[in-house]
């Protein structure tokens, strides 16, 4: 009895100790689940009030680059806007505040650049962004006209041409084939009969397309005529309908930057030394000048006789500018040359001489052509090189092919590179576009 009587106080000695271990736990259990609960609703109110903060940085900062897209808009049309005192716009849930810094220089530089100060500001949050802005230049394109003509010709981008750079006309172009260009082509379709500017679109074969990738003039169809990438360049991009971007009208603003100016025509001769020889017609008297951010316009044409370019210049005249030879740079990572032309660019050769000719410069015929003298007469005369940029009014020949092989009958075959310095350093008192682009963004960070 005793044994039975101990193993029965046993039984119940060791039930009652399951249970006591089993509260234990459950409440051990429970109070994990408490510090889970109390963490989780912790991390969430932390990352509620992260996002919550970067949320207002996110605005903040987008109201300071809105800013900085208000001062540019500004600027193109008043050269001085916010450069008196701190510009305030008040948003719907948040503002931003401008201010601009402009140098004396541009007074009179048509260089002009400003730096502009933004500050976004939304939900107790401040994001201040500094940008440099300038005066884009003419300079950027590789290739450019105001139309794709020459009188009533039509004048067709081929499989030949192939484009290093930018390219755009205010006209529209026409391709035959697959012409390659690296940078973005544009048009502006001005007396595209195919184009209605007012619901942008266009109408070709009986078709009608939205996609501005297809506003331009094909030869037979779009399956075989479509511009294409440059050796499979990720910047090309084809567009029409694109603003309009006017030509300068003379070569005023180069004549009032001009440190030489001479009143009757002028030969030119680049020196090696970096210096030009001047020879007004006439006379016997030459002039040599330093190439050194130098500007010089001419009333009446300019004939160079070629040579070696060092320094910066650039030279511009009212009527036409007459090429006889090569124009090198002797450091093509340094030099710089723009050439202005109030009428045309003519390269000036013997149409029965095979000469080679390069022209290392960025060129603007302002009211006519860059084109070859008697295009269309002779023997093929090789290859004309251009290291730099084409800018005209109307698209002008450079010789003539045989549409069965293909090769150069009389005048030029064509091989045309952007010098890429251009875009952010053009020829000293440059032509601009009027437009204002972005050279640097700083982003200040968040401020309290």
């Amino acid at each position: 009895m005793v044994v039975i009587l101990l193993s029965g106080k046993l039984s119940e000695c060791h039930l009652h100790k399951q249970k006591g271990t089993a509260l234990f736990l459950t409440m051990v259990a429970i109070t994990i689940l408490a510090i889970i609960a109390y963490a989780l609703v912790t991390i969430s109110m932390i990352q509620s009030r992260v996002t919550a903060e970067r949320l207002g940085e996110s605005k903040a900062y987008y109201y300071a680059r809105v800013g900085v897209s208000k001062a540019i808009d500004e600027l193109e049309h008043d050269y001085w806007w916010g450069t008196s005192g701190v510009q305030t716009f008040q948003l719907e849930d948040g503002m931003y505040d401008i201010v601009v810094w402009a140098p004396e220089s541009n007074q009179t530089s048509p260089d002009k650049i400003w730096k502009v100060t933004s500050s976004g500001k939304y939900s107790g949050k401040t994001r201040k962004i500094e940008a440099w802005v300038k005066l884009e230049s003419f300079a950027k394109f590789a290739y450019f006209t105001e139309v794709e003509k020459t009188g009533y010709t039509t004048i067709w981008f081929t499989d030949r041409d192939k484009l290093t750079g930018s390219a755009h006309t205010n006209g529209y172009f026409s391709i035959y084939r697959t012409p390659q260009c690296s940078e973005r082509m544009t048009s502006h379709n001005k007396d595209d009969s195919r184009y209605n500017s007012a619901t942008r679109i266009y109408t070709q074969g009986g078709n009608t397309y939205t996609d501005p990738a297809k506003f331009y003039n094909y030869y037979s169809n779009y399956t075989y005529d479509y511009p294409i990438p440059l050796d499979g360049s990720p910047d090309f991009a084809f567009a029409g309908g694109q603003p309009d971007i006017p030509l300068p009208q003379d070569t005023t603003s180069v004549e009032e930057q001009a440190q030489h100016k001479f009143d009757t025509d002028v030969e030119i001769t680049f020196l090696e030394t970096g210096q030009i020889e001047v020879k007004p017609a006439g006379v016997d008297d030459i002039t040599t000048i330093d190439t050194n951010d130098l500007t010089l316009h001419v009333n009446g044409d300019i004939i160079i006789k070629g040579g070696t370019m060092k320094g910066s210049a650039t030279i511009g005249c009212t009527g036409d500018i007459k090429i006889q030879e090569s124009i090198l740079y002797q450091d093509k990572e340094k030099d710089i040359l723009g050439l202005i032309a109030g009428d045309d660019i003519i390269i000036d050769t013997d149409p029965y001489t095979y000469n080679n000719i390069e022209i290392n410069a960025i060129m603007m015929a302002l009211s006519g052509s860059f084109y070859v003298s008697s295009y269309s007469s002779g023997n093929p005369r090789g290859t004309l090189k251009i290291f730099g940029g084409l800018i005209q009014f109307s698209r002008g020949p450079v010789g003539t092919f045989s549409s069965y092989s293909g090769q150069v009958v009389t005048g030029y075959s064509k091989d045309y590179e952007y010098d890429t310095k251009l875009i952010n350093s053009p020829p000293p008192n440059y032509p601009t576009t009027g437009n204002i682009k972005i050279l640097s963004l700083k982003d200040n960070g968040a401020l309290q």
